[in-house]
């Protein structure tokens, strides 16, 4: 009897021990299970953050890369580039509502479906009437690094001043290794937020930031004293009530460029038709580039741009094609008797491709040739002097594999036009063009 209950006793404590040991074991795998789950939350927050990061950096740079510019840096078509914001937008916005109808149906049942369907509808009428005030009373707010003021989007101007100041060296050096008397012009095109920021709060600093830039680049230029700078600043300060820049697109409009080129052709003193010697076409519904760098803002879709382009009623003219890679005008790519693409909806309505090569020939006979450096600012500007040139040669710097002195020097330009936005001439991309002015051959 003794030893039936000894062994009871054993058998009790063995189970016991037995017990607490699949338990401790469970705990463990909880807590490591937790430990990798927190483990893989962080590391996806670390990306998402390092992400974000590098798209805010591209969308207030991009334009210095321009690379980031709505442009192409391939042969891709410009349209294709273009379209992504509207495909992307139904695309997205079918995706969300298969998603969102797949998860709404997977998770459990409302106990009051009726109260469900109304706190949405009121969610989704909160929603709508807070755009609406965004549209009212001019809201600012920020999504992806882009700056919105009610429903115009822009990149914030945060450009380096001794990037400027170099870029102005650029120029200066340009300007001394060319042969004979060549007119060298510069011209900065500013980005949206130097006028359009608001005058009161953390962003009133892009007004202060981009004033202080542009005059020092003004200053710069004097002191250089070897060209001339073209103010688009000052230009453009009477205009701004008028559609010189897009609101969905971080380039400047045409007539913004037309501004800019106007003072251009005074300070040339080449003729410079007014703007009813245009016919002005219009093409409706343009989403533009900042739509895609600011994650498909809502308000930028429920507000799309005008594109506004202007038709030399007068110019008659041929362009000479070169896409990337070719740099001998003799055996183009192909010939088109307009620099306008008007099959196309987008900012790529003004000569197309960023990386193509072009030299126009005009009858503006007034004797005077013209090479214009730029980057895609520079493709609305054009359509613009081809009243004021017998020839028109536009080279971008970031694509164009020629040293730009030989280039010169070879076709006995008259006249040379650096054009650049702001985030170019203060930025890295900035020094393509001294790449470009230095290139061995």
């Amino acid at each position: 009897m003794k030893k039936t209950i000894a062994l009871l006793k054993i058998i009790i404590i063995s189970v016991m021990i037995f017990s607490s040991c699949i338990s401790s074991n469970g705990m463990k795998t909880d807590a490591s299970t937790d430990s990798d789950e927190y483990g893989e939350r962080s590391s996806s927050e670390d990306i998402s953050e390092t992400s974000l990061s590098q798209d805010n950096e591209a969308s207030a740079q991009s334009t210095e890369s321009e690379d980031v510019s709505f442009g192409v840096s391939s042969e891709e078509s410009f349209d294709e580039a273009s379209s992504e914001s509207s495909e992307e937008s139904s695309e997205e916005s079918s995706e969300e509502s298969s998603e969102e109808s797949s998860d709404e149906s997977s998770e459990e049942p409302s106990e009051d479906p009726s109260e469900e369907s109304s706190d949405e509808s009121s969610e989704e009428s909160s929603e709508d009437s807070s755009e609406e005030e965004t549209d009212d009373n001019n809201e600012v707010f920020e999504q992806n690094g882009v700056l919105f003021v009610g429903t115009r989007a822009m990149e914030q101007f945060i450009g380096s001043l001794s990037m400027g100041k170099s870029f102005c060296g650029y120029i200066t050096q340009l300007k001394e290794k060319l042969v004979g008397e060549v007119n060298v012009s510069l011209m900065v095109a500013p980005q949206a937020s130097v006028y359009y920021a608001p005058q009161e709060g953390e962003y009133a600093y892009l007004l202060n930031h981009g004033k202080t830039v542009f005059d020092t680049l003004k200053s710069c230029s004097e002191k250089e004293g070897t060209y001339n700078y073209i103010n688009v600043y000052e230009a453009l300060i009477p205009h701004l009530d008028e559609p010189v820049y897009f609101r969905t697109e971080h380039h400047w409009a045409a007539l913004g460029a037309y501004y800019a080129a106007q003072v251009y052709a005074k300070e040339a003193g080449v003729p410079y038709p007014a703007l009813d010697e245009y016919e002005k076409r219009e093409k409706h519904g343009y989403v533009g580039s900042l739509y895609v760098f600011s994650k498909h803002a809502r308000i930028l879709e429920d507000n799309p741009d005008d594109i506004e382009y202007y038709v030399n009623k007068n110019a008659v003219y041929t362009a000479y094609c070169l896409t990337e890679g070719k740099t001998d005008f003799s055996t183009e790519s192909y010939i088109r008797h307009s620099v306008l693409f008007e099959n196309l909806n987008n900012y790529g309505i003004f000569l197309a491709l960023d990386n193509m090569a072009y030299k126009i020939v005009t009858n503006a006979g007034t004797g005077r040739t013209l090479v214009v450096l730029k980057d895609s600012y520079g493709n609305a500007v054009v359509p613009f002097l081809l009243s004021s040139f017998d020839t028109v040669y536009v080279l971008d710097y970031r694509y164009y594999k020629r040293n730009c002195v030989n280039f010169i020097n070879e076709v006995g330009a008259t006249d040379v036009l650096v054009i650049a936005s702001g985030f170019t001439a203060c930025g890295n991309v900035g020094k393509k063009l001294e790449k470009m002015i230095n290139m061995e051959e």
